[in-house]
């Protein structure tokens, strides 16, 4: 399951789950607003029937207001689905698959529900093997640093520089951001291939040290999660000074939308 709601709503809801689904049911939190649900079906053809009835559930469950701190919240609820043996022999496997047919729901729009099948068999195996890679992509340096010219408009004066990170995939060829940011953070590697932009970029200014004015900076997007991590500050300024850069040549670029979260911690 994927809920869309703030952070309060999710303890709300899954105290809602609890309730409406059979005594059986093993609910777990797996992020922030993910949870995974392992319920027994039957394995005849009444077992088909039960599952459409708990999707029912679910999505009713979700759908209805929650009252929290005196305020009314409404949520939806993207569901995926995988059942054991047809659609993996071992849990891990049935995770996996489940976790394909939810991005896959994902992807149709809020509130869908989609069960695994043939089609995202192949799409979970590349996903595998892209996480696979992913864990070994930082020792390898497989990553590159593009940087992007920031033109000042309508004068045309370069101001400084943007780093953009691509990775060398060795069978993929150059991938963007959009195409492995988002494991990189599911499989927990995102910090460390965060931390290898930071001290890259940082590296790149200080060889550029009088080849171009010392105003012109040079800026790099933060993850909002890593932005939020607890003593972020503290080893994106060590970063920085480790390779002997002035921390007034880099620039830090995060989402508006995050900036208004947590006034006191950003």
């Amino acid at each position: 399951l994927h809920l869309t709601v703030d952070d309060d709503g999710h303890a709300v809801l899954a105290e809602r789950f609890r309730r409406a689904l059979p005594s059986e049911t093993v609910l777990a939190r797996l992020e922030r607003d993910e949870f995974a649900l392992a319920i027994p079906v039957e394995r005849s053809g009444e077992g088909g029937d039960r599952l459409a009835h708990l999707i029912r559930t679910l999505d009713s469950t979700a759908r209805s207001p929650c009252l929290v701190a005196g305020q009314e919240i409404y949520a939806t609820v993207s569901i995926g689905a995988a059942v054991f043996p047809e659609d993996g022999d071992r849990p891990e496997s049935v995770l996996r698959a489940a976790e394909a047919a939810l991005e896959a729901a994902k992807e149709s729009g809020p509130g869908c529900f989609r069960r695994f099948d043939d089609g995202l068999a192949s799409v979970a195996w590349d996903r595998l093997q892209l996480e696979t890679s992913l864990r070994k992509a930082v020792d390898l340096c497989q990553f590159r640093l593009h940087y992007q010219p920031i033109v000042r408009l309508p004068a045309r004066q370069l101001d400084g520089f943007e780093a953009l990170l691509r990775w060398q995939h060795p069978e993929r060829g150059l991938l963007r951001p959009s195409e492995f940011l988002g494991s990189a953070e599911a499989i927990g590697v995102l910090p460390s291939v965060e931390r290898w932009v930071l001290k890259e970029a940082a590296a790149q200014r200080r060889a550029w040290k009088g080849l171009v004015p010392p105003s012109f900076r040079l800026a790099l997007n933060l993850s909002p999660d890593v932005f939020h991590q607890p003593g972020a500050d503290v080893w994106i300024l060590e970063a920085v000074k480790e390779v002997g850069t002035e921390p007034s040549e880099m620039a830090l670029e995060i989402t508006e939308s995050r900036a208004l979260m947590g006034t006191e911690q950003v």
